[in-house]
């Protein structure tokens, strides 16, 4: 992904290293919450088990605040 990036020329938001960041400082524990494994069995509407990979609405804002965290980092140092 970095490779192409740089390759193409364009801008990246790594949003693996973000999430991480995030993910690590708020621990086990804590970042399940981000997660479908924090979420009450009352409270899904689906058949599938809780995991750590696939983020419920918690995790969904936050990663959307962090794309536009990118994406205004972009603009500034492209000067737009």
């Amino acid at each position: 992904m970095k490779e192409v990036a740089k390759e193409k020329n364009v801008p990246l938001i790594d949003m693996f290293e973000k999430s991480k960041k995030i993910v690590e400082a708020l621990g086990d524990e804590k970042s399940k919450s981000l997660f479908l494994n924090g979420v009450k069995k009352e409270f899904r509407n689906w058949d599938r088990k809780r995991d750590n990979t696939h983020f419920y609405t918690a995790g969904c804002c936050l990663m959307a605040s962090l794309a536009v965290e990118g994406i205004k980092r972009i603009a500034l140092v492209a000067g737009k």
